[in-house]
């Protein structure tokens, strides 16, 4: 897994990012760039323009969900309810997972334990989205601040407060449960 590597080699990432555009800034650029070529009527869709932002795989996946959604069975690697498929993690924890899917929705197929350490780090990252649920919803400082400290990646306990001040700042516009 590509996401790995933000958690098993966080100093060789934060490095990278000193000196290169963040892969948000990258993407922003590419979608800004999009945007502006397809404004005019006579841009021809070309799958190779959504290659800069590693998307044009994404649109033919969702094609051939949709169309096993509708008609077929077909494979596909989707977000679901546990339910057991990744043992080891809550039933209710959404997992990205092999899944058959039919028109009844996706069933995901059973799958080994992970192995340690991942168990632990998967596990660690489900406690931290429960409580980010529970801040986003409920404007919950509290558990926004449980939310951050329970992160694999927060970096120092002591920052805390002042990350999660800048962080509720920063995206006040999207967060309006904690505008109270």
């Amino acid at each position: 897994n590509p996401y790995l590597q933000y958690f098993y080699e966080t100093g060789r990432i934060l490095a990278r990012q000193r000196t290169s555009p963040t892969r948000a800034a990258e993407v922003a650029e590419a979608e800004s760039d999009l945007l502006r070529r397809y404004a005019d009527p006579r841009t021809v869709w070309d799958p190779q323009m959504l290659l800069v932002r590693l998307g044009a795989s994404y649109s033919a996946a969702a094609a051939a969900l949709a169309v096993d959604l509708h008609e077929g069975a077909g494979t596909h690697v989707v977000n679901v309810a546990n339910h057991g498929a990744l043992p080891g993690l809550p039933a209710d924890a959404v997992v990205e997972t092999t899944c058959r899917v039919g028109p009844s929705g996706a069933v995901p197929r059973p799958t080994a334990p992970l192995i340690e350490p991942v168990r632990g780090l998967a596990s660690q990252v489900k406690d931290y989205e429960r409580y980010a649920i529970v801040a986003a919803v409920c404007g919950d400082v509290r558990a926004a601040r449980k939310a951050l400290l329970t992160h694999p990646l927060c970096p120092d306990a002591t920052v805390t407060g002042r990350l999660l001040d800048d962080l509720l700042a920063s995206n006040a516009a999207w967060l309006p449960a904690f505008a109270s």
